[in-house]
């Protein structure tokens, strides 16, 4: 399933409701004049909260510590995913979710099998068409009022879109609606002189199966302009009143008439927007028979519409919900990848070292290693492959096993790097790559031979605060050209110095304010980190780097956080 666009409808304390689309890929919510929604209310903090889209296209919600927290559905969260038709309550606001369309304008609508490509439209003046808000309130049977929820019922059970609009259809042309035809158009909002687009075949009664349907351009005019339920008639008995013992008056002599004339047939129409999008409406549009011109016809078909948008909204949530759960077991799967490859008891003679690893929601494809070769030498790498997920867990799981191979095989370090390029660009997919820092260390003289593969620069800091960093830039990603070759730098690691390595996720962690945390403030920080206490292990200066960064971190990260220390001792 494609990523589903986002739509929030906010209500405030006086009932007064806005819309917001959410454009790109995360929105900022509180009293902050950055804030992508700006609620004004001493009920919210000023960065509340944040709506984000993660890699595989779900929606989250996640608290930023607001003063009286964000609730999804009745509940309090910290973070949480939402879909369309979720309840968020963020101090007095309330917030709903609903699907966006992302549906390019050029692009053509789904149209069910058999569907006619167009529909006769015919012209007319424009007049007068009545709106459900020009009448009085409509009484309505409970029969009707049964069978339109037995109908919403039906419809949470009807798994194919296009079925549900023929529904929809079938239901107002059924004995109890007595409507004559029924379509759902596709209309162009920027264009009206262009035909409406079926999006479902024509239903009709028995008597009028075979009679094409005429569509009057003055209706659909009409609601568009006005996205509400429309009524119109070409008899001059149409006038919009009830049909009860007391019909509702017409708010006006001037009824316009229908732009098909009584001569040809009596009819009354009713248009209702199904869905209203930037450049077009989706809308049902209903022939009745003359008498059923009346506020109660015209209120029944919008009920049934509205039943039909409640079912949709059921149905969007329901799919969300079977991908949801894939997504999850998928990344249940990587993350058991990801942890099975991370080094949890490291014990080499002569060095001192420590892992940090904090996986982000939806699993990176970090990997790190400290692999022991026979002749002494350790290999020290850190990798981030280019995907999320399963994919990614995948090839990292594969440059751990080629690694270990090589080194127990005894293979110098560039070779390594160029067996692993060569194999990643016959094997990934196109556009994806893999960044690594490798370096070869000799515990007993200090020697090491770095190669760094389009990744943040590695950096030393000695006791003292000295600090140096690795080559960057020398050699592009992994699995990119087959045929390049790589650069390798030699430099000795003196004893008491650190050797610090990390993945973008440290240099990405995203900040108060918007802002990254980039490369050469972490470089300041683990440098005092280390100075404040020169003679501590590298498990204590991990672990102090972890809750740092934990306390730094403001939002949701987007990728693993992975680094690894070293020290000859």
């Amino acid at each position: 399933m494609s990523a589903i666009a986002l739509s929030i409808d906010i209500r405030n304390a006086a009932g007064v409701t806005s819309r917001l689309k959410v454009e790109g890929q995360n929105v900022l919510i509180g009293r902050t004049r950055d804030a992508g929604l700006a609620l004004e209310s001493n009920t919210i903090s000023r960065r509340h909260a944040e709506i984000l889209r993660d890699p595989f296209g779900r929606w989250w919600i996640r608290d930023l510590n607001s003063r009286n927290g964000t609730h999804v559905n009745g509940v309090r969260i910290t973070e949480s995913v939402v879909k369309p038709g979720d309840l968020i309550q963020l101090g007095e606001f309330l917030l709903t979710l609903s699907a966006a369309d992302e549906t390019k304008a050029d692009a053509p609508p789904p149209q069910a099998a058999g569907v006619e490509a167009s529909v006769s439209v015919v012209d007319g003046q424009v007049g007068r068409i009545t709106s459900l808000k020009d009448f009085e309130i409509p009484r309505l049977s409970a029969a009707h009022l049964s069978t339109l929820s037995e109908f919403g019922q039906q419809l949470v059970a009807i798994d194919d879109a296009g079925a549900r609009l023929s529904a929809l259809c079938r239901l107002m042309v059924s004995a109890e609606f007595r409507g004559r035809s029924a379509l759902v158009l596709r209309a162009s909002k920027e264009n009206l002189t262009e035909p409406p687009k079926p999006l479902c075949a024509v239903e009709a009664t028995e008597k009028y199966k075979d009679w094409q349907p005429y569509v009057s351009r003055t209706v659909l005019r009409t609601v568009v302009a006005r996205n509400e339920p429309v009524l119109a008639g070409n008899t001059a008995g149409s006038r919009g009143g009830g049909s009860g013992p007391n019909p509702t008056p017409p708010p006006t002599p001037d009824f316009a008439e229908l732009s098909i004339s009584s001569d040809v047939m009596a009819i009354s129409a009713v248009a209702v927007p199904v869905r209203s999008e930037k450049t077009y409406m989706d809308l049902l549009y209903v022939v009745f028979p003359p008498e059923c011109a009346t506020s109660e016809w015209l209120a029944l078909a919008a009920l049934a519409v509205k039943q039909f948008q409640q079912a949709e909204t059921t149905w969007v949530g329901k799919k969300l919900g079977e991908v949801h759960a894939a997504i999850e077991r998928e990344l249940a799967q990587a993350h058991v990848i990801q942890e099975r490859l991370v080094p949890r008891s490291i014990r080499i003679p002569g060095l001192d070292i420590a892992i940090g690893f904090t996986p982000c929601k939806w699993v990176g494809g970090d990997y790190v290693d400290v692999v022991a070769g026979k002749n002494g030498q350790v290999l020290l790498v850190i990798a981030d492959v280019c995907g999320k997920g399963l994919p990614a867990a995948l090839v990292a799981s594969s440059l751990h096993m080629m690694t270990h191979t090589a080194m127990r095989a005894g293979t110098p370090l560039l070779e390594i790097m160029q067996n692993l390029n060569v194999y990643l660009a016959e094997t990934l997919a196109d556009g994806t790559f893999v960044t690594a820092l490798a370096a070869m260390l000799d515990p007993a003289t200090g020697k090491l031979e770095v190669i760094n593969a389009g990744h943040p620069a590695g950096i030393f800091v000695t006791p003292s605060g000295t600090v140096e960093l690795t080559q960057s830039a020398a050699n592009m990603p992994l699995g990119i050209d087959p045929n390049a070759v790589l650069q390798s730098e030699t430099t000795t690691l003196e004893a008491g110095t650190f050797f610090v390595i990390f993945t973008d996720g440290l240099t990405e962690l995203p900040l108060e304010g918007g802002n990254l945390l980039g490369e050469e403030e972490l470089a300041t920080q683990v440098t005092r980190l280390i100075t404040e206490s020169p003679n501590c292990s590298c498990l204590d200066v991990s672990g102090r780097l972890t809750a740092l960064l934990d306390s730094l971190q403001f939002g949701m990260s987007q990728d693993d956080r992975t680094f690894m220390l070293a020290r000859r001792v």
